[in-house]
């Protein structure tokens, strides 16, 4: 009886250790540059190297509506790019430098569009942003 019960806290204790995978470090105050919109909605953003979420591409241009801004910007090597859903300011274009916090989407947050085999697409790991500014934030805070 006395096994039982050590195992059973045995159980409940290593379960308790593996169930905090979610919580990972999210970057806070980020510094990104909008590069583009992707052909299923998103936008692509260029992060800085103090937050290494993303991957890197190269741009050929905006699979989706087009932004205003610089279009030299075609056919560069970006490194750390990420693209997310989540909805910017209206007034966005090409090249705006902008400051938010940002994490990795979870799996039920990832949008799953496909693109039409003529467009542009492009593979980087999807975000959601928060505290979305084109104001610097006072200092990068590592939670």
């Amino acid at each position: 009886m006395k096994k039982l019960a050590l195992y059973c806290l045995n159980v409940l204790f290593l379960t308790h250790l593996t169930g905090c995978e979610d919580a990972a470090v999210a970057p806070r105050c980020v510094n990104g540059i909008v590069l583009g919109t992707t052909c299923d909605g998103a936008y692509l953003i260029q992060l800085d190297t103090a937050a290494p979420l993303g991957k890197s591409i190269v741009f050929q241009g905006d699979g989706g509506p087009v932004l205003p801004g610089a279009s030299k910007i075609q056919g560069a090597t970006y490194a750390n790019v990420v693209e997310t859903f989540t909805a910017l300011p209206s007034d966005i274009s090409r090249g705006q430098q902008l400051f938010f916090d940002a994490r990795l989407a979870s799996e039920e947050e990832v949008v799953h569009n496909y693109c039409m085999a003529n467009r542009l697409w492009y593979d980087a790991p999807q975000v959601v942003l928060t505290n979305i500014s084109k104001q610097a934030c006072s200092a990068p805070v590592q939670e």
